[in-house]
């Protein structure tokens, strides 16, 4: 099929659309501690603390699978000093064999000091491991969308080509793929098809015509990717050939900043937040030191994806194949994390992650999570006085989909601490994490300030780390790394080092893996 060149008006007009609705089932696993974590895998399993003796949950061993049931709820817990802690599990028996999320809940104090002031959470959920040879893994519907601008001379494409080359190898007869080239001008030489040894043939022999010139309209070239994949988020498309909810990801690979049609960033990132509701999510590869790092950060974050950045083209192939491994390994799609405090308490997400406010609750859009993937958030709570022996309660829940994104189940955990004179020593553990993701933030604030010029500002927001590093061996280690940075931050930056600790910055905040680290 030729090539076909479409407007960024048209490429919108077919992106974006009604919002996808489907209903759920409920099912699930979960643990929460505020001390060692254990798993709680079902009746018979005891909870270990360091804490106090083992214990066995309560109400757990009178429990029994009910197939009449429509859905089962099991509670346990346990009471320790200054804190209780209680378990909820909401399983559907009709979703058997859905893979489960575990969530855990650790307090920088063993209780909440009646003094009131800050102290920190830790809330930790971790994705289950489902690499099984027998496992069907999701199929992919997948737009390559590359720039080929005349940036990318000097081996930019070329490596490119070897990125979409090698994700190929790693997709069979279950998927499809599409195959988009932008300058000035969008063309695209594959659209939407299922995927074949003739199809990954045919896309290789038309990437391998297109040589790099002109401008770069990225945001048509992305719109026209994201439009073959409409068809298929909305179950409307002849390609789609199984129940369940497509996994739709477009692949956004440049090297250049939006210069060409659709250039506000704010409209950009609209779209991209549109079409990941839409069932569309995107990834962006920043390739060199032109592109506009903040651009691809912000589409990746309101499309749902990832945002990869590649400082040496030899890396494409290498960054490609990890974006892929981690889709092919999804154990959780659209997990969202809530957390409830009492109305009382100030409480701030330190990680730089998408989230809402509603009243007393928080919520966390955390996406996909691959197999065995671990989240650690880090929250700041600022709490008034409290009256001695009076006790709180925080309550988390997760919520995702199964990979299928046919059955939505949930686990939630809650933990309940009593106000004392003395809260007891910090928690290494915790204030360990917490020093690097203050760290992330206080570097990305900096970072912010150079960029702009206000050298003084990005000092400014190092010091202020240094002022209030968690008590802890890698918070006091983490300080000395700040201090000795502070003549960097003070001064102008190479286009190739701002980006890198940019890149840096978010990998910490959001526990995202850098995949140019990967075996070759």
């Amino acid at each position: 099929m030729g090539s076909s060149c479409v407007s960024a008006r048209t490429a919108t007009a077919r992106c974006l659309g009604n919002h996808m609705h489907s209903s759920m089932q409920s099912g699930v696993d979960c643990i929460a501690t505020g001390c060692s974590p254990t798993t709680v895998r079902g009746s018979r399993k005891r909870h270990r603390s360091r804490h106090g003796p083992t214990q066995q949950p309560k109400g757990a061993r009178a429990r029994r699978e009910d197939a009449a049931l429509v859905q089962r709820t099991l509670r346990v817990g346990f009471t320790l000093p200054g804190r209780t802690f209680e378990m909820s599990q909401t399983t559907n028996p009709n979703g058997s064999g859905s893979a489960a999320a575990t969530i855990e809940l650790r307090t920088e104090y063993r209780a909440l000091p009646e003094h009131g002031g800050t102290f920190r959470l830790l809330v930790r959920v971790v994705a289950p491991d489902v690499r099984d040879p027998q496992r069907q893994r999701p199929p992919l519907d997948l737009a390559f969308i590359v720039d080929r601008s005349g940036s990318m001379a000097g081996g930019g494409l070329e490596m490119a080509k070897r990125g979409v080359e090698h994700a190929l190898q790693l997709l069979d007869e279950r998927d499809t793929v599409s195959l988009t080239l932008f300058d000035d001008v969008v063309e695209m030489p594959t659209p939407q098809r299922a995927f074949s040894t003739g199809t990954r043939r045919g896309v290789a022999r038309r990437l391998a015509a297109y040589q790099p010139r002109g401008s770069t309209n990225l945001t048509e070239g992305w719109l026209l990717g994201c439009a073959q994949l409409a068809p298929i988020a909305d179950g409307v498309s002849p390609l789609i050939r199984r129940p369940g909810k497509p996994v739709c990801r477009a692949l956004l690979l440049t090297d250049g900043m939006a210069n060409v049609g659709i250039t506000d960033p704010h409209e950009i990132t609209r779209h991209a937040a549109e079409l990941q509701r839409r069932g569309i999510t995107t990834t962006t590869f920043g390739v060199g030191e032109h592109f506009d790092e903040e651009l691809l950060g912000r589409m990746a974050d309101a499309g749902g994806g990832r945002y990869h950045y590649i400082a040496r083209t030899s890396d494409i192939p290498r960054v490609f194949a990890g974006e892929l491994g981690e889709l092919l390994s999804m154990a959780l799609r659209d997990v969202t994390l809530s957390l409830r405090t009492p109305s009382t308490w100030q409480v701030q997400l330190i990680n730089d992650i998408p989230h809402s406010r509603q009243e007393h609750t928080v919520e966390v859009t955390l996406g996909e999570m691959s197999s065995n993937e671990e989240r650690l958030l880090i929250w700041d709570i600022e709490l008034p006085p409290l009256a001695r022996g009076s006790w709180e309660r925080l309550e988390a829940n997760i919520r995702w989909r199964d990979v299928s994104g046919a059955v939505e189940q949930q686990a939630s955990a809650s933990l309940n601490l009593q106000a004392q004179s003395d809260p007891g020593p910090g928690d290494d553990h915790v204030l360990d994490i917490a020093a690097e993701i203050y760290a992330a933030r206080a570097r990305s604030d900096a970072l912010r300030h150079n960029r702009a010029g206000n050298y003084s500002a990005a000092r400014g927001a190092l010091e202020k780390y240094l002022q209030s590093a968690p008590q802890s061996p890698a918070g006091l280690a983490m300080a000395r790394e700040l201090l000795d940075e502070i003549p960097v931050y003070s001064r102008i930056q190479a286009p190739d080092e701002m980006k890198q600790r940019h890149f840096s910055n978010r990998r910490t905040a959001r526990q995202q893996r850098d995949h140019t680290s990967d075996p070759a």
